[in-house]
Formats: C-alpha cells, structure tokens, sequence
C-alpha cells in the first residue's frame, strides 16, 4: 500500500479514524492524504455564504493531518467543494490512492436512510478499497 486517502466531511470529528490511519500509515509506510469534502448537496440551503462550508472542510482537513502528526505521521491536508462521495471518490482517482479511509459513527435508522450513508454510498460506488472505522461503543440497527 502505497497512498491512503482519509476521507472527512466537513465538521466532522472522528478521531476513532484519525488513530485508525495512523497505525495503518506506521505498519505500511504509506502516504496519508485527509481530505475534507464541504458535500454542497447537503448544505445548499444552509445559510452561510458559498465560502464557508469549503473553509470549514479545510478546517477539518487541517485538524486531522494535525492530530496524525501528534501522532508521528506526515499527512497532506486538502479540501474540496461538491457533493461527498463523488468528489471523494474523483479525488481518491487523481492521487491513486490504494485505500479510501472513512468514518462511521454508527447513526443507523430513518435519519440515515433519508440523508443517505457516506460510508455505504462509498463502500457501493467507489473502484478501490474502502474502509469504514466505527466509532468505539457504537450501535447499529
């Protein structure tokens, strides 16, 4: 394994994923790239100006690649604009990641099935491996 793509959508904090990528980065020697999706789809009416959503996916990019330095491993942080999966997956492409790292906190029922599920949306559509990390104590059902 080459390159890990860890993917965030924006605000989200998931350190479960962080100590996740960091022990897959020590064991392989692979590159880490975090990115931070701002997935417009889901915020086209929320209520702040276009700019925020995108500086708030580079926030949690930034804070990630912070935390696995903490932890002794060199990541880039990057954030990109557009709905999460596809612009995950686009850019898991353009690195040539090996493996899509991503999160779950384990929120199952009507609220997931409304909005859809970025993990299972990317595990069904992307063309490379995904891994989902659960949050520790999670429940699913």
């Amino acid at each position: 394994m080459k390159r890990i793509l860890a993917a965030l959508r924006a605000g989200s904090d998931e350190p479960w994923l962080i100590t996740a990528v960091m022990e897959l980065a020590g064991q392989t020697g692979a590159e880490v790239t975090v990115l931070g999706v701002d997935d417009v789809e889901s915020q086209r009416f929320e209520p702040l100006p276009r700019a925020a959503p995108l500086e708030r996916a580079r926030d949690t990019a930034r804070q990630a690649a912070d935390r696995l330095a903490e932890g002794g491993v060199t990541a880039e942080p990057v954030a990109r604009s557009g709905p999460a999966v596809e612009t995950t997956i686009e850019y898991a492409r353009e690195i040539d990641a090996d493996l899509i790292v991503v999160g779950s906190s384990g929120t199952a029922g009507v609220v997931s099935r409304l909005l859809g599920s970025f993990p299972l949306d990317l595990v069904q559509k992307a063309d490379r491996q995904v891994l989902v990390v659960t949050q520790p104590g999670s429940t699913r059902g």
